[in-house]
């Protein structure tokens, strides 16, 4: 399987940056070693956080430590998603995007804003 990963930046006064890779492989790890698929570096994030699979036209979402990851304000640690469907780890976002000639299945990817995450955590206390 040929997967498309699209991380997507974004810079001061609203530049956006984009990097697209491939990856060739039924599955994708993400976390912050150095030998996951997307490598984070994000200290929220565990060295194996995360497995993504695809199935069918949808992606399979488990999370390797019990900490999981979060879909809107639930946390949970299996999720089968459909296009265009979040889930985030740490401070990071992901949704399967409509995968583009020469690929089977694309994963977008992009920091969570800070100020974002700021609210977030003044909502919880």
């Amino acid at each position: 399987m040929r997967w498309l990963i699209r991380k997507i930046e974004r810079r001061a006064r609203g530049q956006v940056q984009y990097e697209d890779f491939a990856f060739d492989g039924d599955e994708l790890t993400i976390g912050r070693g150095a030998d996951r698929v997307i490598a984070v570096n994000d200290a929220r994030i565990a060295l194996e956080h995360l497995v993504v699979r695809r199935v069918g036209k949808r992606i399979r979402v488990e999370s390797q430590i019990a900490a999981g990851f979060r879909i809107g304000t639930d946390t949970v640690r299996q999720a089968t998603l459909g296009m265009r469907e979040l889930f985030e780890v740490g401070g990071q976002r992901f949704r399967m995007i409509e995968a583009p000639a020469g690929f089977d299945a694309a994963l977008e990817w992009s920091p969570i804003d800070r100020q974002e995450l700021e609210a977030r955590s003044v909502a919880e206390r």
